[in-house]
This record gives C-alpha cells, sequence and structure tokens, in this order.
C-alpha cells in the first residue's frame, strides 16, 4: 500500500468514526444513570503543534524536522501519551 493510499484509508476511518460519535453518545445517554462526555485528542494535538515547547518539547533533529512528538508517521511518542493523559484527567474531573 503506498504512502498516500494508506493516508487516505486512515482518514476514511477517521471521519466515519467522527461521523458515527454524536449518534452513539446519544445512544448511551440514553441508558439510565449514564454520563457521556467526548474528549477532542485532536485539540490536544493542535495545541501541541502550536506550541510544542510549552510541552517540553525540543528539537532533535539537527535539521529542526523533529520535536519528538511521533516515533513514526502515524504513533505518537510516549512523552505525547503522557500530554494526552493529563489533558485527559483534567477533562474528566470537571
Amino acid at each position: 500500500m503506498s504512502s498516500a493510499s494508506f493516508m487516505e484509508t486512515i482518514s476514511s476511518r477517521i471521519s466515519q468514526w467522527n461521523d458515527l460519535l454524536p449518534s452513539r453518545v446519544q445512544y448511551w445517554l440514553s441508558k439510565p444513570n449514564t454520563t457521556s462526555k467526548i474528549f477532542s485528542a485532536h485539540d490536544v494535538f493542535t495545541k501541541i503543534f502550536d506550541d510544542p515547547t510549552k510541552y517540553e518539547f525540543k528539537h532533535e533533529d539537527p535539521d529542526g524536522s523533529s520535536w519528538g512528538i511521533w516515533v513514526d508517521g502515524l504513533h505518537p511518542t510516549s512523552q505525547v501519551h503522557k500530554v494526552l493523559a493529563d489533558e485527559l484527567e483534567k477533562f474528566l474531573s470537571v
């Protein structure tokens, strides 16, 4: 599978998930004693990309192409997972 084809597949699956999510939340909310929230990892990634130094990401490559955000083209580093976990904890505590 080419890189472009792979990214199209990933993008399509993300869109399908995002389209399905609101109806699933409504379904869960229809059940007694249920609380449901939607956490946006996308918003957290956007914050990281907008200001990587705020989250203590530093240039790792001499040419500045990597901030230690990705292990590869798809998977975030453990440092990103930590930021996501911290943001999720804040979100759930409200």
